[in-house]
């Protein structure tokens, strides 16, 4: 092999390591957002971690306060999807984190790689191009959690074929995961957007009843300002 040769097949693995090391991914040709919104949808079905939630979507983005009772979510949003990578793993030694009362000593946090990870967590950038905010920041992560059961791997190409997406988010409050913001209903409210109007594949069966006459940015836009405008 000549020295050119050489040069490039260890740039080529070199790229390889760092992509596996980071977590970072560019989805394979085969990758569509369909793993996510299926993996939602079971999870959902399952009623894993499911507590009380919006009815509707006009609930899930109204802003709260002023005779409204607490607000659902924190902003609603729409924008493009820059980058997608696996941020880091969970392990809960000596008990089953999905058994409350369980003693345990604390959790550690492992690289995202960590195959004895019990949770893990993927960060989703967005460059926004609407949001609730008054100043729409020039991007915003979101965290994406996935339990023992998920291929992380495939879960991490599925979400970065996403392209143009809605969201409707949450904040968490306290702990090591003070800050993130999540998709509300098990990450079923990230959904995406084409030709002006909304989706969002991962309530399957729910979808038509949650989001009852809000079928376009411009709908959404309109029900998630309304009570801030007046």
């Amino acid at each position: 092999m000549n020295r050119a040769k050489q040069k490039d097949a260890s740039v080529a693995l070199l790229s390889a390591a760092l992509l596996t090391f980071t977590g970072c991914s560019a989805p394979t040709q085969e990758a569509t957002p369909d793993f996510y919104f299926d993996h939602v949808s079971n999870l959902r079905e399952s009623n894993f971690g499911v507590q009380s939630e919006p009815a509707t979507l006009a609930d899930a983005v109204r802003p709260g306060g002023a005779g409204l009772g607490p607000p659902w979510s924190e902003l609603t949003l729409t924008g493009r999807v820059l980058n997608v990578r696996g941020s880091h793993g969970v392990r809960y030694p000596n008990a089953d984190p999905l058994f409350d009362g369980d003693e345990q000593t604390r959790p550690t946090v492992t690289p995202f790689e960590d195959p004895s990870a019990d949770e893990r967590a993927i960060s989703v950038t967005i460059r926004p191009d609407w949001t609730t905010e008054e100043k729409v920041p020039e991007e915003i992560v979101l965290t994406i959690g996935l339990g023992p059961d998920a291929d992380p791997h495939k879960m991490v190409d599925s979400l970065g074929a996403l392209n143009e997406i809605v969201a409707v988010v949450a904040v968490r409050r306290g702990g090591r995961s003070d800050g993130e913001l999540y998709p509300l209903l098990n990450g079923a409210l990230l959904g995406e957007v084409a030709s002006g109007m909304i989706r969002f594949p991962g309530l399957d069966d729910e979808e038509r009843s949650f989001v009852g006459e809000i079928d376009t940015v411009d709908e959404l836009r309109s029900a998630a300002m309304a009570d801030r405008l007046s």
